[in-house]
Formats: structure tokens, sequence, C-alpha cells
């Protein structure tokens, strides 16, 4: 039971607090460490090439392996209780369901209250993309894709890799979504920017294709339409990559269209549209996705818990 303690802990830590306040987290440690990688590399004179955007994301994702293993295993050698215990707090850091569902409630209230401006503002804060033309239906659609991100990126992956490989593995992983926080948005080339999204792609398309068949499963729970959404999961989840195929799931439940094409840096990016719009979306749908993205992220909290437990049960 001692091996899926942090799992437990670091679950429950989120869903009852969100991300901590006030406390550097590992992640923003991270990025900290990508920015002086990425100014070092991007000096007056230096040309960033492929090699030193490379050598940023093994450092930042080594230092989030090695870092956090040494101190879990050396609190495991002296004390297991008390190694479970900082290994669930590190998980704690690992997850960000909550926020991601505090962030997005925000931009679902203003609409309510007829604030769209304001929701604009808010949504233009988290998602990757130009937000300043969109109307309502716009920002609305741009809500739902990015909860269902989140149901991937910040709830799915940090299980996932925590189940295989303890925190030291769901740290790396957010050590390479800090790479490309920092690394992905500096204005160095795409050369210097290509290895941080690699590596980022690479520890989220696996996550993200299970988070996209759980969605199905996590439908018919929070009793949105589970039917639907493995329908078009599988007439469509082939338009997007791995990463992105939980989009067709969240379609499918909610009974929108989403996807098409969207501005990102001033340019227009051309994406397919996935589901059928069996209904006008509705600010109410932010509300739907967010119960959705709930329970695809416990689906992936049972699945991590019990295989973590069984395995040391096994052990």
């Amino acid at each position: 039971m001692l091996y899926a303690m942090p799992v437990i802990i670091g679950f429950i830590l989120d869903v009852m607090f969100g991300d901590p306040k006030g406390i550097p987290s590992p992640e923003h440690l991270l990025e900290m460490l990508a920015a002086k990688l990425r100014d070092r590399y991007t000096a007056e004179g230096q040309t960033p090439d492929k090699g030193k955007g490379r050598l940023c994301v093994f450092l930042v994702m080594g230092a989030a392996l090695l870092g956090s293993a040494a101190a879990v295993a050396l609190l495991y050698v002296l004390f297991p209780p008390i190694g479970a215990v900082l290994e669930g707090i590190l998980f704690w850091w690992c997850l960000s369901a909550k926020q991601s569902f505090d962030d997005t409630m925000r931009v679902h209230n203003y609409l309510r209250d007829g604030f769209i401006s304001d929701a604009g503002v808010q949504i233009s804060m988290l998602a990757d993309r130009d937000t300043g033309d969109l109307d309502e239906d716009g920002i609305v659609r741009t809500t739902v894709e990015t909860v269902a991100e989140n149901s991937a990126k910040d709830g799915t992956a940090p299980l996932f890799w925590g189940m295989i490989g303890g925190v030291p593995l769901a740290l790396m992983y957010r050590g390479a979504q800090a790479a490309r926080n920092i690394l992905g948005h500096a204005e160095t080339g795409e050369d210097f920017r290509t290895p941080s999204k690699g590596a980022y792609r690479f520890m989220i398309s696996l996550p993200a294709a299970i988070a996209a068949r759980q969605a199905v499963i996590a439908a018919g729970i929070v009793k949105l339409d589970g039917k639907s959404a493995g329908a078009m999961l599988s007439r469509d989840g082939k338009k997007y990559p791995p990463s992105s195929a939980i989009h067709t799931a969240f379609s499918g439940a909610l009974g929108v269209q989403l996807g098409g094409d969207y501005s990102e840096g001033g340019e227009t990016v051309h994406r397919e549209t996935v589901g059928d719009e069996k209904t006008e979306i509705h600010f109410e749908d932010i509300k739907d996705a967010d119960k959705l993205m709930y329970a695809v992220t416990g689906v992936m909290f049972v699945i991590a818990a019990l295989i973590r437990a069984v395995v040391c049960s096994l052990l």
C-alpha cells in the first residue's frame, strides 16, 4: 500500500487545494532553469541551433529526474513513510486539475454574467493561441478545447508517468513541459524550439491517447454522451495527432463541434473540425467539460493507485 500512497496523497491534495500558493513549485523552478539555459545559449554573438536546444532540454529533464529521485530515495532508505509523504507532496505539484478547473470556470462565470471582454482576457492567459478577436462562441470553443487538453497534460500524463516511475518520471514530464513553455516561446528560430517541442510530444502522446479513451468511459460516469464520445473518437480521432485526439471525445460527449482554424503568433493554423454540432455551443458547455476533465483524471487516478498497490503487494 505504501507504493500507492504518493499517488493518493498527491491527488487528494490537488483536489482539495489546487496548485500550492506562495511556494515555488518544481515546475516553476524547472522553468527558471530552462530560462537561464536559454539565455546562456542565446547570448549576443551566439547562434542557437538544434544541438544547443537538445542540450537545454536534456539538462532540464535530467535535473527533474535525478534531483527528485535522489531526494525521495534518501528518505525512503531512512524512513519509508516519510519518503512516501514527501513523494506525495512532490506529486501534488505535478498535478494541476483543480487549477485548470478554477481558471476555466472563471471564463464560464464571466460569460454567464455578460462580461465577454473579461472572458476573452482570461482565456488569453490559458490558451496557446491568439484570442483577441474571438466572439462569445469562439471563447467557449477555445475554453472547451483547453479543458480537453488539460485533461491529458495536467491530469492523465502526470498520473501515468507517476504510475510507471513515481514522482521522478512525473517530474521529468513536467521538465519536458517546462522546456516547451520557455524554449518553445523563445524568439530564437525554429531550429532551437524544435527539440523542446519534440521532448514534450514524446512524453504527452501516449498518456494523451489513453486519456482520449478514458474520456469515453468518463463521459458515462458524469452522465454525458459516452456513446457519442466513442463514435467521434473512432470517426475523427485520426484527424489530429495522438496528443490532441481527446478533443474528438470531448466533442462527442458534449454534442458540439470543435477544431477549425485558429491564429497563433499572427499566423493562421489550419485544423480539421471534429464532432457534430448537435446543439449550439453555450457557456454551460464549459462546466460540463470541466466535469468530464475531473472524471478523466479520476479514472487515471484509480488505475494508477490500483496498479501501484498491486505491484507493491507482489514485490
